[in-house]
């Protein structure tokens, strides 16, 4: 079975100097979104915040710069005080304006 090494390339770099011996590249390919997901959730890198592209890379080689990148999984994450679309789906609505009252008769 293939030996598969995971790197997080995030300006610094997390090597992955152990890696992991998986059955195929499909595998692979689940474990690097379990770990992009671990990245996020549990903060194990504080660079994958601030909306630069960062990358989870499987390689052959336990060198992030050595041996043969197999497959790359690239993200951006940026904290928002909120949605981006926020502003455009109101945009896109008609403004409401508050019900006249009804006169009494």
């Amino acid at each position: 079975m293939p030996h598969f090494y995971f790197h997080v390339l995030d300006g610094s770099g997390i090597a992955d100097d152990t890696g992991a011996v998986l059955a195929s590249i499909e595998v692979a390919k689940i474990e690097a979104a379990r770990l992009a997901g671990a990245v996020i959730s549990e903060g194990i890198s504080d660079k994958v915040w601030n909306g630069v592209p960062w990358q989870v890379v499987v390689s052959d080689s336990p060198s992030p710069t050595g041996g043969r990148a197999l497959l790359s999984l690239t993200l951006s994450a940026r904290e928002q005080a909120r949605p981006y679309w926020l502003d455009y789906i109101r945009s896109l609505l008609p403004l409401r304006r508050a019900p006249r009252p009804i006169d009494a008769v």
